[in-house]
C-alpha cells in the first residue's frame, strides 16, 4: 500500500471520484479513483431493478451517499494537511480504476500532551465512514 497527496475534482457517484494524486516531483496523476472496499448505491437508474419504486429507493439511497462522500471530502480539504490516498499495489477494479482509500486527520493533539510524549493526530477513512452511517456496503478487494 502507498500513500498520496490528493486534490479532488470532482464527486461521480457514492464511489468513484476524479482527482490528481501527487507523485512528488511536481508530477500528477489525473485519474478516476474507486473506493477501495466498499459498494455504494448507484445514483443512475439500474435497468436489472425492475420493481420502479425499489429503483427510485435505490437513486435515492445513491443520491445521499453521494452527498454525504462530497461532504466529507469537503471537510478533509479544510484541514490543513488536505486529503490523502492510500493506493492497493497493483489492484485496480473491474472497469480498471485505481482502488483507494481516502483518510484525512481530523484530530490532533500538539500542544496538550504530557512531556515526553509525542504528538498525535487521528485519522478518518472517508471509506469507513460511509460504511459505518450505512451509506455504502463493505466488499472485499
Amino acid at each position: 500500500m502507498y500513500e498520496y497527496k490528493f486534490n479532488l475534482s470532482r464527486v461521480i457517484d457514492g464511489d468513484p471520484v476524479d482527482g490528481s494524486i501527487d507523485l512528488g516531483f511536481v508530477i500528477f496523476l489525473h485519474e478516476r479513483i474507486r473506493l477501495a472496499g466498499i459498494n455504494a448505491p448507484a445514483t443512475r437508474l439500474q435497468k436489472s431493478i425492475t420493481n420502479a419504486k425499489k429503483r427510485a429507493q435505490e437513486k435515492e439511497r445513491g443520491m445521499k451517499a453521494k452527498a454525504r462522500l462530497k461532504e466529507l471530502l469537503k471537510e478533509g480539504s479544510r484541514q490543513p494537511e488536505g486529503l490523502f490516498i492510500a493506493t492497493f499495489l497493483d489492484k485496480k477494479g473491474k472497469y480498471g480504476r485505481i482502488l483507494g482509500d481516502i483518510k484525512y486527520v481530523y484530530a490532533r493533539d500538539l500542544y496538550n500532551h504530557k512531556p515526553g510524549a509525542k504528538p498525535w493526530a487521528g485519522w478518518k477513512s472517508v471509506n469507513s465512514q460511509l460504511v459505518q452511517e450505512e451509506l455504502a456496503e463493505p466488499i472485499k478487494i
